[in-house]
């Protein structure tokens, strides 16, 4: 295979979240009330959070779109080398990067704040989603740290552009 001047095959360029997952109905009509398959973004995030809080047990991984496509890129083939773009905020204690060894993530943003959390009901074979993304966040990452931002995206022979705003 001839050589390229990419670093790597593909980049992940999204909101990286922490994904609340939740078996449904969950008793709690702030999310029972959404439709099969719907997703409904949050204004508020301390709303959210006083929801999340009453869940009982939700799973906590990292998550976001971009996320869940270069994981399942990885888990295809661990021979592409794999990157991911956007902006993350602090964690809540037990959920750790280390999710995504393997992955490279030099091209993640810290800003100051919570990172971004959806949380996914998910009942039979559909879900549904309640995500929060943190304008500042974004902001950090296209405004503040844009130069840094363009050259990791510029390492990657084919990005994946994903849900860097809440819809």
């Amino acid at each position: 295979m001839p050589s390229t001047p990419f670093a790597f095959d593909v980049c992940g360029f999204g909101s990286i979240n922490v994904d609340y997952v939740v078996s449904g109905p969950t008793g709690d009509p702030y999310f029972d009330e959404l439709s099969e398959g719907e997703e409904r973004a949050v204004d508020d995030p301390r709303t959210l959070r006083e929801h999340i809080d009453g869940l009982k047990d939700p799973t906590q991984h990292i998550g976001g779109s971009a996320v869940t496509a270069i994981r399942a890129l990885h888990a295809l083939d661990r021979g592409l080398s794999l990157a991911l773009v956007g902006p993350l905020g602090r964690l809540p204690a037990g959920v750790s990067l280390e999710e995504l060894a393997g992955i490279d993530l030099s091209g993640l943003v810290g800003y100051d704040g919570e990172a971004n959390a959806c949380v996914s009901v998910v009942e039979g074979a559909e879900r549904k989603l309640r995500p929060y993304n943190d304008p500042a966040g974004v902001h950090e990452l296209l405004v503040a740290k844009r130069e840094e931002t363009v050259t990791a995206l510029s390492r990657a022979r084919l990005i994946h552009v994903t849900s860097l705003l809440a819809p």
